[in-house]
């Protein structure tokens, strides 16, 4: 068994002392970033859950506008374009037999023509809403002032659409078609929801980006209230929803202000050729 002198000793027992600090030291660093560890760890895990929440919302609302839009589509060819087809159908098999009697007059073939028109007129307003020609013959801005008149203007709804800069720029075709969804999807909602008797809509261009600011006089909301609603099942803020997702998609921004009684606005911009 090793005998130590005093100073063997003391010199042991200050290292014991030192590997003791030592571990006490390390012991504290590692408890005190295990807890900002953990602390780390339930806030990825909280905005991952935030995050997840979000991407299903968005999906939901993909999925409900992808309905609605099928249902829309189907409501229309039932309500006009099946209904005009069996009056046509019938309004041929009435002349079919005039004819064979000899009793075809000019009013039968006249009616039959109206009823053509009729479904015809039909047919091209589905294939407008599918993707209006005038996007693809005139351009954008054409395209949005045939959008306001349509949802607004025939409503008699006063609108104002002011534009700079969009000549300089050629923006993407996919790019464009989304932007008009956008604007589409805004005009809808003052359409149904707002109560506006003004709408001023302004498209401009800065740096790379098409900017869009929509303001109506409309009866506006609480926008945090329809957010909580929304999130809590409600069918509440799915054309915001829809339309911060599309800006979002195209690498741009969107930003929504309004208040009860104080009327809505809606600011874009987006990348004129495309996001990320």
């Amino acid at each position: 068994m090793p005998v130590y002198g005093g100073d063997e000793v003391g010199e042991l027992a200050e290292s014991l002392e030192a590997m003791r600090v030592r571990l006490k030291d390390s012991l504290e660093y590692i408890g005190l970033h295990t807890v900002e560890l953990e602390d780390t760890v339930k806030e990825r895990t909280s905005e991952l859950r935030e995050q997840k929440k979000q991407l299903s919302l968005l999906l939901d609302e993909g999925i409900r506008a992808q309905e609605d839009e099928r249902k829309r589509i189907a409501r229309e060819l039932h309500d006009e374009t099946s209904q005009t087809l069996a009056a046509l159908g019938m309004s041929l098999e009435l002349s079919s037999e005039a004819l064979r009697s000899g009793v075809l007059t000019p009013d039968m073939i006249l009616e039959l023509r109206k009823k053509v028109s009729i479904l015809m007129d039909g047919i091209n307003r589905l294939i407008h809403d599918l993707r209006p020609p005038v996007l693809d013959d005139l351009g954008l801005e054409s395209a949005i002032r045939w959008l306001l008149q349509r949802h607004l203007g025939q409503k008699g709804v006063t609108y104002d659409l002011r534009s700079s800069g969009m000549e300089e720029i050629e923006m993407d075709g996919k790019v464009e078609l989304s932007f008009f969804r956008i604007i589409q999807e805004a005009v809808i909602n003052i359409d149904k929801h707002s109560k506006a008797r003004n709408v001023m809509m302004e498209l401009s261009v800065s740096g790379g980006l098409v900017n869009l600011d929509i303001t109506d006089d409309g009866v506006g909301f609480n926008l945090d209230e329809v957010m909580k609603a929304r999130e809590k099942g409600a069918e509440l803020g799915f054309g915001l929803m829809g339309i911060k997702e599309r800006v979002s998609n195209l690498g741009g921004e969107a930003h929504i202000f309004t208040e009860p009684d104080k009327g809505t606005k809606i600011k874009i911009s987006i990348p004129a050729y495309g996001g990320p």
